[in-house]
Formats: structure tokens, sequence, C-alpha cells
């Protein structure tokens, strides 16, 4: 009966540890996935959009980076006086008309602003990210 005590002792310690690291990776695994899913969600596409406006043409160019879908994006030029939205849509964009903005293709449309200084931001509405935002001098 002496060696009956120590082997329980250690079986039991073995157990309990075994039980702690089995509900720490559980919850670990459950804050990881639910981070990642957020981020995932949430996240911006990576883009490359010049900018180019003239004293009537505003041109956004899709110069590399991820495909985003035209119905995610809204261009917003602002001068000191007045403020225009305009939605990217295939009427003002040159490319295959697939209801994406993909690199190489170009958002084109007249505008009425006549400040000296114009300011461009494009909006992508389902992470609420402002993807470009460029301030030009027009004249």
């Amino acid at each position: 009966m002496r060696g009956g005590r120590a082997q329980s002792d250690s079986v039991g310690v073995i157990l309990l540890t075994g039980v702690i690291v089995v509900i720490a990776g559980i919850g670990g695994a459950a804050i990881i996935g639910g981070v990642a899913e957020d981020a995932e969600r949430s996240s911006a596409p990576l883009v490359d959009f010049p900018v180019e406006i003239t004293a009537n043409n505003l041109s956004v160019t899709h110069a590399g980076g991820d495909t985003v879908a035209q119905s995610e994006l809204t261009v917003i030029a602002r001068d000191d006086s007045a403020t225009e939205r305009y939605d990217v849509d295939s009427a003002n964009l040159t490319g295959d008309s697939d209801g994406q903005f993909e690199p190489s293709e170009r958002f084109e449309r007249n505008h009425s602003l006549g400040g000296s200084k114009v300011t461009v931001q494009i909006v992508h509405g389902s992470s609420n990210s402002v993807l470009t935002r460029e301030t030009t001098a027009v004249g």
C-alpha cells in the first residue's frame, strides 16, 4: 500500500493539466477565429487609384491591386463651396462592363466644381474605408 497513493496523485495532476490545456486550446481557437473573421469582413481592398482632375473632367484609373465591385465604390469630389458624389457604374467606365473595377480600367466623369482646389475621395462602401484621398489644384 505504500506506492498506491503517489501514483494516484500523479494521475490526477496529469488529468487536470490535460483538461486545462484542452480548455485553453478551445478558447484560444474561438478567439483567434473571431478576430480573423472580423478582419476578413472589415478589411478594405488594397488598390492604387490615381486621380486626375481638370476644369471639367474627373478621372480615376485602377492602376493595380484588388478587383472591387463597382457597386461598392463612391467617388466624392468637393471644392470650397460644393460636393458632388458619383457612383462608379458601367456608363462612365472604360473596360469590360462586368460590374467589377479591375486593373487598367478607368472611370471618367464630367464635374461642375469651380474651386481652385478639388479634393477627391474614393470610398469603399462595405468596409466604410477611404481608399484614396487626393487634393489637386485645378486651373
